[in-house]
C-alpha cells in the first residue's frame, strides 16, 4: 500500500464517517473474518481492506524478524557480559600480582639500602686504613684521624666521611675525604662545593680526597681542575 493510497484512505474516512465505523469494526475482527465481511463493502473499500490485511501480515513478519534479531542481540550481549566478567577477574588477579610485586620491590629496596649502608661503611674503613700509608709514601704527609667528622654551617650539620690532621715537618693541613663506590665528575664538583661551604675549613690548607672503586675518566679531569685528589681504593694498597 503506497503513501498515496494511505492519503486517499484518510481523506475517504474524513468524508464518510460510516466507512470509518465499518473499518474500525473490521480491524477488530480476526483476519479470517475480514474476508467474510468484505462482500458488504464497495469494491474500492474491499481493495483497501485487502491491502490493510496484507500490511498486518507484513508487519507481523517484520516484528517476528525483529524479535529474532533482538534475541540474537541479547545472546551476544550476554556473551559480552561473560567476557567482561572474565576480564574483570583477570584484571583483579593482575592487580593483586602487581601489588605483591610492589611489596616485594619495597622489601628489596630496604634490603638494598641496608647492604649499601654496610658496604659504604666498609669502604670508609678501607680508605681510613690505606690513606695514611698512601700520603706518607707518595707525599710525605703523616695523617692522624681526629674523632669528629661533623661540621656546622648555616645551622645545619655537614658530614664528611673522613677528616684527619696531616703533618709534614712544620706544615699542617687538614685531610678531608669522601668515599663512594663510583665517582663521576658531578661527585667531584659536589664534594668541592661542600667542603668550601664549611666555615671551619676556610683559611686552612686542605688535602681534598675522593676515593672510590670505579672512577669515570671525567672525574679524574674534574679533580685536576678543582685540585681534588681522585683515588682508586685498590690503588691505595
Amino acid at each position: 500500500m503506497s503513501e498515496k493510497d494511505v492519503q486517499e484512505l484518510i481523506q475517504t474516512l474524513k468524508e464518510r464517517p460510516d466507512l470509518k465505523e465499518r473499518l474500525t469494526e473490521v480491524l477488530s475482527m480476526p483476519p479470517a473474518a475480514v474476508t467474510g465481511k468484505a462482500s458488504l463493502l464497495d469494491g474500492r473499500f474491499e481493495a483497501i481492506l485487502a491491502a490493510i490485511q496484507q500490511l498486518r501480515e507484513d508487519f507481523g513478519q517484520r516484528f517476528e524478524a525483529m524479535d529474532k534479531r533482538f534475541e540474537a542481540m541479547d545472546k551476544r550481549f550476554e556473551a559480552m557480559d561473560k567476557r567482561f566478567e572474565a576480564m574483570d577477574k583477570r584484571f583483579e588477579a593482575m592487580d593483586k600480582r602487581f601489588e605483591a610485586m610492589i611489596e616485594e620491590f619495597r622489601a628489596f629496596r630496604q634490603k638494598l639500602g641496608v647492604v649499601e649502608e654496610r658496604f659504604g661503611f666498609t669502604l670508609e674503613e678501607l680508605a681510613a686504613d690505606r690513606l695514611p700509608r698512601y700520603f706518607k709514601a707518595k707525599e710525605g704527609w703523616t695523617v692522624d684521624y681526629p674523632a669528629s667528622r661533623d661540621f656546622r654551617t648555616d645551622g645545619r650539620t655537614v658530614e664528611v666521611d673522613l677528616v684527619a690532621e696531616a703533618r709534614k715537618g712544620k706544615r699542617r693541613a687538614i685531610l678531608v675525604c669522601e668515599v663512594k663506590s663510583r665517582i663521576a665528575a658531578g661527585d667531584v664538583r659536589g664534594f668541592r662545593e661542600r667542603i668550601e661551604s664549611i666555615p671551619e675549613l676556610k683559611g686552612a690548607q686542605l688535602l681534598p680526597v675522593i676515593c672510590g672503586l670505579l672512577i669515570d675518566p671525567s672525574a679524574e679531569q674534574e679533580g685536576r681542575r678543582l685540585d681534588v685528589r681522585v683515588l682508586r681504593l685498590r690503588g691505595l694498597a
